[in-house]
């Protein structure tokens, strides 16, 4: 899962203090149900994933994950490593590339457990109506996938810019070779 930078220059808006710093960054995500492209498990895999990362104000960026599961039982079920560049260019335009490498438990029962590495491209048009951004991946499994990626958001600023809240509308397109693989790996298991 690639980086994404928010609009960092809408029209109207002060310039972004993170385009000309170079930071550290440390977060905590969580997802009740590990779907990807619309494909899961038939058992719940809820992840927390502590992260921790460096990001130079070039827009080069690396970032290191741990990601949490209790399915089918308490372990850490993923590291990835991340690195990757973001950059805004001029008031509209946010782009950036990234490359993932996956190192999945011998546990997991992730649907994306085939999955190796990843590398990904993204381009977005900032604006203060609708924000379009078109994302291309492939994705490294012994055959590898393509997607093609289209979310298109609008951010409703409140409380003097100090709460976001931005509805996206998200549609993705590709080839299924993970899961094939996945369910080959399943049944592997299942026979051991």
């Amino acid at each position: 899962m690639a980086q994404r930078i928010a609009s960092n220059n809408e029209p109207g808006d002060d310039d972004d203090p993170y385009d000309t710093r170079t930071y550290f960054m440390f977060g905590l995500d969580y997802i009740n149900n590990n779907v990807y492209l619309g494909r899961k498990d038939t058992a719940v895999v809820p992840y927390v994933s502590p992260y921790i990362g460096y990001h130079l104000k070039s827009g080069l960026y690396a970032k290191a994950t741990a990601s949490f599961t209790s399915a089918p039982i308490k372990h850490i079920d993923l590291y990835t490593l991340e690195a990757g560049y973001d950059q805004s260019f001029g008031d509209h335009i946010n782009c950036g590339a990234n490359v993932d490498k996956y190192f999945h438990s011998k546990k997991t029962v992730s649907i994306r457990a085939s999955t190796n590495a990843s590398a990904g491209l993204y381009g977005q048009y900032a604006n203060d109506w609708i924000e379009p951004e078109f994302s291309f991946d492939a994705d490294f499994n012994k055959k590898t996938d393509y997607v093609l990626g289209l979310d298109i958001d609008h951010k409703f600023k409140m409380l003097d810019n100090t709460l976001n809240i931005i509805p996206t509308l998200t549609m993705n397109s590709g080839t299924r070779y993970f899961l094939n693989e996945y369910y080959t790996i399943s049944l592997y298991k299942l026979v051991q």
